[in-house]
């Protein structure tokens, strides 16, 4: 139930982080098609949220498992690593709270499946003999929780496979599921008419489930057929053609007045902006690095540049970067360049020489500049580079071309 102390902006910045969490669910499910493609830092958080789900599932195994014992005493060493277990699950399935989950890597999970299975392994037969039925089916299921995982493999993110990423969907849809939980939707299930608010209900029900017992879930004569998404198009009450994410933002919408919906469309912008700022600066500092031919160069440009007081504009930057391209050519173009761009790369190459002792931007820009000047001389008459009185031909087509304030004789 939604805790009544929620406010009205609570509830709407929950839906929000709702839809953000179905988005990403459906974008792995869809990356599963072609694993290959999921690369850099985007295959590491995939890895890490693959971890993070089967840890889940392992601690889904061992709920049941209720035995406690004395700290230093076989019993007391299973229950200190179940703990741990359960603590980490417990705060990787509960975003509502506002608590940063912890970071779950592959290695992570490697060192629990490790102390767990030294932990189960220890549990000698007389101590099983004495557990009650319920507990000893528990501990089997630990047996097979562990056994499931050392079968499917931990995630690789130099070669994440499909059920890694299916796996990423599925974490990311139990953090949908609390989430959405933990607003009015919640409430509305069972009296909803809206066909929308059908289909984002039953979807939190079945997340909910994932943190609890998605072992159980899975089908087949060896456990290894995965259960229905709650984002997939034939997951039960979805409207045909309609993503999960797309609803949630709908309903959220919905539930905004229009004055809300103007801020954040200005907070969406400006965010954006920022975005895209930082975009610029990247590309701004990889050009210097390509034409200076060291990639150790990027950093003091990108440092300089997020600091510079006021912050320089996306387009401000992108000229820069279009200057050093042109002043590093040395076609004698870099004159054509407006004189502010001139004087922020000028500004760079002085604080990178002053700071950083590096002055090959100052000589690119000299002899960019000294370029530019010799120029114009190209285009002159070869008396005139000399300082020569004009040829005969060249005084001739002098005295036939009229001055420019002057009209032409009929």
């Amino acid at each position: 139930m939604v805790p009544r102390d929620r406010t009205r902006p609570e509830i709407l910045e929950m839906l929000g982080r709702a839809a953000e969490q179905a988005q990403h669910a459906e974008a792995y499910h869809a990356a599963a098609a072609d694993p290959g493609l999921v690369q850099g830092q985007a295959a590491q958080q995939a890895a890490r949220d693959a971890a993070a789900m089967q840890l889940i599932e392992l601690a889904g195994c061992a709920e049941d498992f209720t035995i406690y014992g004395d700290p230093g005493t076989t019993l007391g060493r299973l229950d200190a690593v179940l703990s741990r277990l359960h603590d980490t699950r417990n705060q990787l399935t509960h975003p509502e709270t506002g608590s940063p989950p912890p970071t779950v890597s592959p290695r992570y999970l490697g060192n629990i499946l490790t102390q767990l299975k030294t932990a189960v392994a220890n549990v000698d037969g007389q101590s099983r003999s004495r557990m009650p039925p319920d507990q000893l089916e528990a501990l089997h299921s630990i047996d097979g929780g562990l056994a499931r995982i050392e079968m499917d493999g931990l995630p690789n993110a130099e070669a994440l496979r499909a059920r890694d990423l299916h796996y990423a969907g599925y974490y990311r849809e139990i953090l949908f599921g609390r989430l959405a939980k933990a607003t009015d939707l919640y409430d509305n299930y069972g009296r909803a008419s809206d066909p929308r608010e059908v289909d984002v209900n039953s979807s939190i029900f079945d997340a909910d489930d994932f943190a609890h017992k998605f072992h159980a879930l899975r089908t087949g004569h060896d456990k290894s057929r995965l259960p229905v998404s709650v984002v997939a198009p034939d997951h039960r009450d979805r409207i045909s053609g309609r993503l999960l994410s797309e609803l949630v933002r709908e309903l959220r919408r919905e539930r905004q007045t229009p004055t809300e919906q103007l801020k954040e469309l200005e907070k969406v912008r400006e965010t954006r902006g920022r975005e895209e700022q930082q975009d610029a600066i990247r590309k701004l500092a990889e050009t210097y690095a390509d034409i200076t031919g060291d990639p150790k160069a990027e950093a003091p440009v990108r440092s300089y540049l997020q600091r510079h007081e006021p912050p320089l504009e996306r387009d401000a930057i992108d000229a820069m970067r279009e200057a050093l391209y042109i002043a590093a050519a040395r076609d004698g173009s870099y004159a054509t360049i407006a004189e502010a761009t001139r004087d922020r790369c000028l500004e760079l190459s002085l604080a990178l020489d002053a700071q950083q002792s590096d002055g090959r931007l100052i000589d690119i820009l000299d002899a960019a500049e000294a370029a530019a000047q010799a120029r114009p001389q190209a285009s002159l008459s070869f008396a005139e580079c000399y300082g020569l009185p004009p040829t005969s031909e060249e005084a001739l087509g002098r005295e036939h071309d009229p001055e420019p304030d002057e009209e032409p004789e009929p």
